[in-house]
């Protein structure tokens, strides 16, 4: 089965965009997580997005997702996508998903997803220069209402090195805490808690997160280049206790998978122990709304 993307209407499952601009189908059962699916699966996806440029674009009833590498993706098939998503029908708009050294995912309305692939085309071929930028956010700056980041900000702020753990029972979830490795030096870290919620936990999953409680930071494992840059404020928050608000950006490394482009804020800051023991937690949400542009003609 297969068509132009005037004739889909309300046809919904998994289609491939093709160098021709049609629209071929590809079945209603097949999983969206692409770590879901089974070898051939995903063996298959590879070959139609890497190397023949394909666009997949799984429909549902309110939403779509829609997929492509950048740097292969056929013309043709890319400005079938657009057209699509410029008419579309998504009252829950559109998740985008593009490859450009690493998975990028953001979430749009029907209309801006088809502006997004628009102005993102324009950087087919060009080198990302930051593979991870930190911005310094002032502990006043806006966080959403819903976002996790507000309760553990409210206690933070102004209370400085006299925060304690139990003080942010409701933030344990979601925190990662870290006390200094004193057997490797300076610079070295060991995970006292990794929460089931937390921003690693969305990225790496459950069996991480059983795996990382009482080990030392792995700077290889998301990547050297993405540890060491969002780690050089660990040690002045943990020294003075003065918590720190920042947003980050940055490719993190995923053994046997693909990387992924993190958009992410962060807040850093001390908290006590019930044995009176100075600890490092680290509250991220992952949120495109933060103030690093990504691949716009404006940055």
């Amino acid at each position: 089965m297969w068509g132009n993307s005037k004739e889909l209407g309300s046809t919904f499952g998994h289609w491939w965009v093709d160098d021709e601009g049609a629209w071929n189908f590809w079945g209603l059962d097949r999983p969206n997580d692409p770590e879901s699916r089974g070898l051939t699966e995903r063996a298959f996806r590879r070959l139609a997005l890497h190397r023949l440029g394909m666009v997949q674009v799984s429909l549902r009833p309110a939403t779509a997702l829609v997929e492509f590498d950048l740097n292969r993706v056929d013309d043709t098939a890319l400005q079938a996508t657009v057209d699509f998503c410029a008419t579309a029908a998504c009252p829950n708009g559109v998740e985008l998903r593009f490859f450009h050294q690493a998975w990028n995912i953001e979430r749009h309305s029907s209309a801006a997803a088809a502006r997004r692939i628009t102005e993102v085309r324009s950087f087919r071929g060009v080198a990302l220069a930051n593979a991870a930028t930190t911005l310094e956010q002032p502990l006043s700056a806006r966080v959403a209402v819903g976002s996790p980041l507000r309760p553990a900000l409210r206690l933070a702020d102004g209370r400085a090195s006299k925060l304690t753990l139990r003080e942010c029972a409701e933030s344990i979830p979601r925190l990662m805490i870290y006390r200094p490795n004193d057997r490797l030096g300076g610079g070295h870290w060991d995970t006292v808690h990794a929460g089931r919620q937390s921003a690693c936990a969305r990225v790496y999953g459950q069996d991480w997160v059983r795996e990382a409680r009482g080990r030392p930071y792995r700077v290889e494992e998301p990547g050297r280049h993405y540890s060491f840059s969002v780690m050089k404020a660990y040690a002045g928050v943990f020294d003075t206790g003065e918590p720190r608000l920042d947003h980050i950006r940055a490719i993190m490394r995923r053994p046997g998978k693909d990387p992924l482009w993190v958009p992410y804020q962060r807040l850093l800051f001390r908290a006590a122990a019930e044995n009176g023991e100075p600890l490092l937690c680290c509250l991220s949400d992952i949120t495109q709304d933060i103030a690093i542009p990504f691949m716009r003609a404006s940055a």
